[in-house]
């Protein structure tokens, strides 16, 4: 194909394509009016819906909305479900949710019981009997139950049973609806309606062939009409004096499920689908059944105008503009772009379909399938051709149904520049491709820069700037291209290329759009900014919708700006941007591109194609902002009241709610304290938490949208300070002092003196006292020793061993000295301690003999002379070691006698093989010898004396055991904290 072969050749091509568009624009004026479903927004389990089986729905006259699925009865804000619980529920799935005049919701389970809120929880009304659902209601000052033989009203404020009708039996049981001022009971032989002062009056039964037609009855704008669900009389039926006429005929063929009025028209839901009748004529709107594959429950329009739709197993549908429309594609997967050509409406899909929207049907046909299925990201009306770049760019000629010319490259975005050459960006660079050569001798203005930069793959190709490419715009005088890249900003020229910063620094954009001399920009953080005529970077600011947003085109001069949740729509004319509309109830992030067909705003979704008015009314209704509760250290107060709390209740949790739908709650909520700075709340929160307050008045404010806007709530707070900080406590305290200053300082002055001297007394005394201890019990420890020791003495003397006797005697004398001269030392050295041990120990041995063998060992770098402790401390456990578990066993004897340090501690430990504790307590008391070993017991009270001292001594003993239980000796292991002297210190 020859693309663009003249100048004539495309005007008679563009001109074509434009009839053929205005045929195909008056065309789609039906097609608006057509039978599809109309957008919505599913809200199902996965956004927190305690169930999608749903079975009412209903508005308060607060704004919220309350729903009764499977799971129960919960409320929703726009942002949050909030389910209710009673422990003694018969069932929870219901319906029937009403508000009776004191505020209270209600609710019916299936079983025909009927609840209300308080708090966090519901309260069952005692009732006859459950007798399955029969719809009660309320009717002013009366709430109504019926049953299948009569009605039983009970005052709404007591709740306790006030008057019993009697009804006609019932073939098929009851249906009650509360109506305008009315409330219908119908069944057996008529209708019958109770009024606000229980008056009960039927109404005819009779059609006008004479048929008794017993069916639902209700009331609207006055008049009343009879719903009748059965063949052959199934339609809507209205009173005209004593009669029933035909009001208007049923098309579902499905059973209705419900039917509701609301915004002048008749709402019936069908097990299948859903159609819209005029209430004022009865005939149907639209084009037939909506939602047919779709099981509608339940029906509200909430005072945003929202339609909300309850299903059986989906959820809830939120349609928030009913005219709106919903188009699917053939193969049921997203639209990623849109393009208007002189053929009509062209997407490109997620799955690699060219789509056209055939005006008659109202239905996608396929144009083209990429054998790839590769998404169409890109897709452009050149005017003589239509170019897509998935996965590599290919141009198609106006009616064909394949690509006319397929180039090995990807385009992400490109406009056309000039006769020759198209502006694109690719995935690896952005600058300029050829579409052909045409005559050498005619030159281009972007000849000499494109030749400059030729890709080695493609000559047509000119990489000019590198990086991966986002987007292009021009300025409508073609002086200049804009590239938003990987790398930057990027402006070229004919003649030169360059790079626009911002503050010195590089310009990261996501999306260009020209709008006559000035691009609009989207940086990658989602704020707005402009390219002027001078070619500043330039932000925008003080947007009616705060960003940051998603995407932006321009079309028939307008920008049209996406938000998270909305579309602005912004008149771009004379280089100002003026506020048009606000589109809301939209799932922004599905949304991928934007054209206008006729008067209709066209979208691509992830969903579908939506087409949407641009000029619908936005939201009257502005969110509001409701607390919800207030707690404060554990309790709940009233929000409305100035709540005053003592000084340590100082935590506050405030829960609120801000009733938004079409957004789904998305809206800023400042707070501000006491008049001071406004700080924003998270925005996936519904609580405040202020914790730990000053004492003091507190006035809390919230605001919605902006710092500023008008106070949506209030909080008032007073916290008491504490009863010290009272006035009457402060007069009190000065009026003590001004009468008994001076007599009390006088008098506490000598009490202190007198305190000390008594403080030092006893001191002394407690000190003499344990130094006097001590020392008792150290003269009495040796003299015990001595004993002992003269006993072995005499031992060797009867025996006539005298060598023996002399050595040992000799031993003994030297020990005794030692102990004489540690007797009188509170200190000793680790080394005169060892040296006394290990002389006890020889004059044992000498007693013993060979069969007796001990040990004394030192721990690496254990310093026996700087190293001090309390006097023959270790030698009466040395001594126990021996009386008590070495001296009845037979045979080999062995003490081991260790000291090692670790840390700041001295660890000893006297370990022996002897006959143990248990077996020397039974030996003990065989020898009628019941008390302790003398040495053991003044050790342990001079120890407890020495621990209430400034000493830490430990003793742990261990009783080692084979694996039979059988003793194998005792371990002693005594702690002490080192203390290092020096021998002058002693």
């Amino acid at each position: 194909m020859e693309l663009g072969a003249g100048w004539k050749h495309d005007f008679m091509l563009i001109f074509s394509g434009m009839r053929r568009l205005w045929v195909y624009l008056g065309l789609l004026f039906p097609l608006f009016a057509a039978g599809q479903d109309p957008y919505y927004r599913l809200i199902d389990d996965a956004d927190g819906l305690p169930s999608n089986s749903v079975y009412g729905l209903f508005q308060d006259s607060k704004g919220f909305i309350w729903i009764t699925t499977d799971d129960g009865l919960c409320r929703y804000d726009g942002h949050s479900f909030k389910s209710y619980f009673s422990t003694s529920q018969s069932s929870k799935a219901g319906s029937n949710i009403f508000e009776d005049i004191l505020g209270r919701i209600w609710y019916e389970n299936f079983d025909g019981q009927l609840y209300h809120v308080s708090g966090d929880t519901l309260i069952a009304l005692q009732q006859d009997s459950l007798s399955g659902f029969m719809r009660a209601g309320h009717l002013g000052e009366w709430l109504l139950l019926p049953y299948e033989s009569k009605l039983v009203a009970y005052d709404i404020r007591s709740l306790q049973k006030a008057k019993v009708f009697d009804t006609d039996p019932l073939g098929y049981g009851v249906m009650g609806t509360s109506g305008e001022e009315k409330y219908w009971i119908v069944g057996g032989r008529a209708h019958k309606s109770v009024d606000t002062r229980l008056n009960i009056e039927t109404i005819p039964a009779l059609t006008e062939s004479g048929d008794s037609l017993i069916a639902m009855a209700f009331d609207y704008l006055g008049q009343t009409f009879v719903f009748s669900y059965q063949q052959p009389w199934k339609g809507i039926w209205k009173v005209e004096g004593p009669v029933l006429r035909k009001f208007a005929a049923l098309h579902g063929t499905a059973n209705v499920q419900i039917h509701a009025f609301g915004d002048g028209k008749l709402w019936i839901c069908y097990v299948r689908g859903m159609e819209v009748l005029d209430a004022q004529t009865g005939k149907q709107l639209g084009n037939g059944l909506y939602f047919r594959d779709k099981s509608i429950s339940a029906f509200l329009i909430d005072n945003e105008g929202n339609h909300w739709f309850g299903t059986q197993n989906e959820g809830l549908m939120m349609v928030p503009d009913f005219d709106s429309r919903r188009i699917l594609s053939p193969s049921g997967s997203g639209l990623k772009r849109l393009v208007l050509t002189a053929n009509g409406l062209v997407a490109g899909s997620q799955d690699g379909q060219l789509l056209r929207l055939d005006t008659a049907t109202g239905k996608f046909e396929e144009l083209y399938r990429h054998p790839s299925g590769h998404a169409i990201d890109f897709l452009m009306n050149d005017g003589n051709c239509l170019i897509d770049g998935a996965p590599t760019a290919n141009f198609y000629q106006f009616g064909l149904v394949k690509p006319a010319a397929d180039h090995a490259f990807a385009l992400k975005d490109a406009i056309r520049v000039s006769k020759r050459y198209l502006a694109v960006c690719t995935p690896n660079s952005g600058g300029l491709y050829r579409l052909e050569r045409g005559d050498a001798s005619v030159s281009d203005p972007w000849d000499s820069i494109a030749g400059r930069y030729p890709n080695s793959m493609n000559l047509a190709l000119s990489d000019i700037f590198r990086g991966r490419g986002r987007s292009v715009a021009k300025r409508s005088d073609q002086s200049a291209i804009y590239f938003a890249t990987s790398n930057g900003l990027m402006m070229l020229k004919p003649n030169a290329k360059s790079e626009l910063k911002l503050n010195e620094r590089p310009f990261y954009a996501s999306q260009l759009q020209s709008a006559g001399d000035r691009i609009y920009v989207l940086n990658t953080q989602g704020a707005l900014f402009v390219i002027d005529e001078k070619g500043q970077i330039l932000p925008i600011k003080d947007l009616p919708v705060k960003g940051p947003y998603l995407k932006m085109k321009l079309m028939e001069g307008k920008l049209y700006l996406l938000g998270r949740k909305n579309l602005m729509i912004l008149n771009a004319v004379n280089g100002r941007l003026q506020l048009e509309n606000v589109i809301t109830g939209l799932h922004a992030g599905s949304i991928n591109d934007m054209a206008m067909v006729g008067k209709r705003l066209a979208l691509a979704t992830e969903e579908g194609l939506i087409l949407l008015n641009p000029d619908q009314k936005a939201v009257s209704v502005q969110p509001k902002m409701l607390i919800t509760k207030l707690e404060i250290a554990g309790k709940f107060y009233s929000p409305d009241t100035i709540v005053e709390v003592g000084y340590l209740e100082n935590d506050v949790k405030i829960d609120y709610s801000i009733l938004n739908y079409r957004t789904g709650g998305d809206y800023p909520l400042f707070y501000r304290i006491n008049d001071g700075p406004w700080s924003t709340t998270n925005d996936d929160s519904r609580e405040l938490m202020l914790v730990q307050l000053a004492p003091g008045d507190y006035h809390i404010e919230f605001c919605l949208g902006v710092p500023g806007n008008p106070v949506a709530a209030t909080v008032r707070l007073s916290i008491q300070g504490p009863f010290w900080r009272q006035l009457w406590f402060y007069s009190l305290i000065f009026f003590l002092l001004g009468t008994a200053g001076a007599w009390w300082v006088w008098r506490r002055s000598k009490a202190i003196q007198r305190q000390h001297a008594r403080n030092v007394e006893k001191l002394e005394l407690e000190n003499s006292l344990r130094q006097s201890t001590l020392t008792a019990i150290r003269s009495q420890m040796n003299p015990h020793f001595f004993f002992n020791a003269l006993n072995t003495i005499q031992a060797f003397i009867f025996s006539d061993d005298k060598r023996n006797a002399s050595n040992y005697l000799g031993k003994f004398s030297k020990l005794t000295r030692m102990v004489l001269e540690m007797s009188e030392k509170e200190f000793v050295s680790l080394s005169d301690e060892i040296q006394a041990i290990t002389l006890y120990l020889e004059l044992e041995k000498s007693r013993f003999g060979d069969e007796f063998q001990f040990q004394i060992e030192l721990g690496p770098g254990l310093s026996t002379t700087s190293i001090y402790l309390p006097s023959m401390i270790i030698q009466p456990f040395v001594e126990n070691a021996v009386k008590h578990g070495l001296l009845h066993l037979t045979g080999l004897k062995q003490l081991r006698v260790t000291f090692r340090e670790e840390g700041e501690l001295l660890v000893i430990e006297v370990d022996d093989n002897g006959i143990g504790r248990r077996r020397s307590e039974e030996l003990n008391r065989q020898r009628q010898e019941r008390h302790q070993s003398f040495s053991v017991q003044a050790n342990k009270k001079r120890i407890d004396i020495l621990n209430a001292g400034y000493n830490h001594i430990g003793v742990a003993y261990t009783d080692k055991c084979d694996a039979s239980g059988a003793s194998l000796g005792t371990l002693v292991k005594i702690t002490l904290v080192k203390i290092y002297k020096t021998p002058h210190e002693q």
